[in-house]
């Protein structure tokens, strides 16, 4: 059986009936578009290896997003198939919700983003009483450090990753990040990047993919935030987009002065853990372009 007959077998929306499903395109998760003769809704489970996620994890995450929702954020909106928010697959652990109005973009007028820092301001602020009643992976500082080292001697065998010193260069830099254990916590998305924000006749319809969600520094979230959309052509950093994305998040949630001291250093992180990620895709499924952004974030972290 394929997975197609699998979902019009065993999952029942509600008394809807399904038209068509189709596989999406993801970098990680397995995603399908559910299209019924009411509504359109994604399926998403997660995928392998990194991108997988235990069904305690997933139901953290939708514990998450109906918090969110219940804040008048716009977050996708787990719904219930056979009678069940979380499902468990052989295919993976997953949620189904609607489908979010609004697109990502890529061209951005100077308010966008604005609206960006001050919506993951008043995340930050809504969000700061909530906790996870299930464990979550973390992707923090230790994270990246511990799976450095877990593939370090792989890193140094491959040709590719070698030759250009990179296993030397990331411990160099990862070595330089340290912070304070003052600054302020939270639940982070931790990866507000262009394609996880929709857009919608100009304002901000949709916040998705809260797969990699945990409690850590408040100031991670905002250096991701920054890596995403505030350096042109993943080459310079853009100062008035940055003045920007940072105007508005103090706009909701005013940064204290340890944050400001380690927003450096956050954005430096944000880069490494990137740079690292893409090395261990590359491991996984020697994509040149995979290698090409695993050196290019390496070299960003060390010109902040």
């Amino acid at each position: 059986m394929n997975f197609i007959d699998f979902i019009n077998q065993d999952f029942k929306l509600r008394d809807e009936k399904i038209i068509r499903i189709k596989r999406m395109k993801t970098s990680g998760n397995i995603s399908f578009l559910i299209k019924t003769d009411r509504n359109e809704y994604i399926l998403r489970l997660s995928g392998e290896g990194e991108r997988s996620r235990t069904k305690e994890e997933i139901s953290a995450e939708i514990e998450l997003l109906d918090f969110l929702a219940e804040k008048n954020f716009p977050v996708p909106s787990p719904i219930e198939l056979n009678s069940k928010k979380v499902l468990v697959t052989n295919k993976g652990c997953g949620f189904c919700y609607k489908i979010l109005k609004g697109k990502s973009i890529e061209e951005f007028s100077p308010e966008k983003y604005f609206f960006v820092g001050k919506i993951l301001g008043r995340i930050h602020k809504q969000i700061r009483d909530f906790k996870f009643s299930y464990p979550r992976k973390s992707w923090g500082l230790k994270t990246a450090q511990k799976k450095f080292l877990e593939i370090k001697e792989e890193i140094k065998n491959k040709e590719e990753l070698e030759k250009n010193n990179f296993a030397e260069i990331f411990e160099k830099e990862i070595r330089k990040i340290k912070f304070s254990k003052k600054l302020p916590k939270g639940i982070i998305h931790e990866d507000l990047g262009k394609r996880h924000v929709l857009f919608n006749n100009n304002e901000i319809s949709g916040i998705i993919d809260w797969d990699r969600s945990y409690e850590g520094f408040l100031i991670l979230d905002l250096g991701q935030t920054i890596r995403s959309w505030c350096f042109d052509n993943w080459e310079k950093l853009n100062k008035r987009k940055l003045d920007l994305v940072l105007e508005g998040y103090n706009n909701e949630r005013k940064l204290n002065l340890l944050e400001r001291f380690y927003l450096k250093k956050a954005v430096r992180f944000a880069f490494l853990e990137r740079a690292l990620s893409f090395a261990v895709k590359f491991l996984n499924e020697q994509k040149k372009e995979d290698l090409e952004f695993a050196f290019r974030n390496l070299e960003l972290a060390g010109e902040i």
